[in-house]
């Protein structure tokens, strides 16, 4: 039973090293320009290791980026509100800032987006419109406004996170509250 977490604690090691060093090699080049071999080289991890949890770079990353999703998507399941939500996510990205940085740094912010808000579609489109009348075609287009507030996420990571989450969830709650006040 005690090797196991050993061996469990080993691997999270093992992938930190993996994880630590793609993030070192991509602030000075994209991914695609990434090789196993130099991303080895830098975490001191045998090429067959790295082929033993990953298929390639770009599957590591796709990897990366589905724990990222993961962990925002349970914060975001125990929140009882629209606005509890949206901090839940925002305070998740923050606390996880220098692989969303490398996430949305890249053109792979579009798939991580689009599979939160795949993800997260039927329980944001039950909080809207709560005490307010709202049809379901105008769901729809608030829905649709809300993925924007992924571009105002963009913006906040571009800016080097200078807002605290508790400002960028009130200036995301303030649009969205002021699109539904608009109806």
């Amino acid at each position: 039973m005690n090797h196991i977490v050993n061996n469990d604690r080993r691997v999270r090691k093992t992938k930190k090293a993996l994880h630590d060093s793609l993030f070192t090699l991509l602030e000075n080049k994209p991914l695609s320009a990434v090789t196993v071999t130099e991303l080895c080289e830098i975490a001191d991890i045998n090429r067959s290791t790295f082929y033993k949890y990953y298929p390639d770079i770009e599957g590591m990353m796709e990897h990366i980026e589905d724990d990222l999703l993961k962990m925002v998507l349970q914060n975001c399941e125990v929140s009882a509100s629209f606005e509890e939500m949206m901090y839940a996510m925002i305070e998740t990205v923050f606390e996880h800032r220098d692989s969303f940085r490398h996430v949305y740094s890249s053109s792979r912010k579009f798939r991580f987006k689009d599979m939160f808000f795949t993800a997260k579609r039927q329980d944001v489109l039950n909080q809207i419109g709560r005490g307010v009348p709202v049809s379901d075609v105008e769901k729809e287009y608030i829905f649709s406004f809300l993925r924007a507030t992924g571009g105002i996420l963009e913006q906040w990571i571009n800016r080097d996170f200078q807002e605290t989450p508790e400002e960028i969830t009130a200036l995301c709650v303030r649009l969205i509250n002021s699109v539904l006040n608009g109806l």
